[in-house]
């Protein structure tokens, strides 16, 4: 787990999804809900969220992951 305070970066914030889907999925959630929790982390800490919807942040999501192709 990514510390809270570094989730205001957009590399960390994507990276923690990935790390989150797998826990999701293990209990029968969907990848939204994944980007629901680290949104309620990002909530908690600094007082308004990241992305303005699920929508957002997988376009943002998209285009970050044609960047980062390893």
């Amino acid at each position: 787990m990514i510390k809270d305070s570094n989730l205001t970066y957009k590399d960390d914030f994507m990276k923690e999804y990935y790390v989150q889907l797998p826990k999701s999925s293990q209990i029968g959630e969907s990848y939204e809900h994944a980007y629901e929790q680290i949104e309620a982390r990002h909530f908690a800490i600094f007082g308004r969220k990241k992305y303005k919807n699920y929508g957002v942040f997988r376009a943002a999501l998209s285009k970050w992951a044609r960047v980062n192709r390893d």
